[in-house]
């Protein structure tokens, strides 16, 4: 029973003591990593977003495609959206761009 017992300690501790470096050696990894991702990310440059310009001096009432960017009647029906829950329909106006029109309350 004795030898067992000291079987098993002997087995854990050798386990343990081996797993030791490895488990250093990966939380060292992760931390190189982690650095390198840092770094990496001071030198992206901004996708999500650049510098409009002075704001002020832009007309925004007519959205990001400005007047231009409008559809354009007559609008041509395609066919009914049936997802969610608002109705909806896709249309295309004279230009030939291609729209979804959903309707409200």
């Amino acid at each position: 029973m004795f030898i067992k017992f000291a079987a098993t300690c002997t087995l854990l501790a050798s386990l343990t003591l081996t797993a030791t470096p490895a488990t250093a050696q990966k939380a060292e990894a992760f931390k190189e990593k982690k650095v390198e991702t840092a770094e990496k990310a001071k030198r992206a440059e901004p996708v999500f977003w650049r510098d409009p310009g002075d704001i002020r001096a832009k007309n925004l009432f007519y959205g990001p495609g400005g007047k231009d960017g409008q559809p354009k009647t007559p609008f041509k029906y395609m066919k009914e959206d049936k997802e969610g829950t608002s109705p909806k329909f896709e249309v295309e106006d004279a230009r030939g761009v291609k729209w979804k029109a959903k309707l409200g309350a």
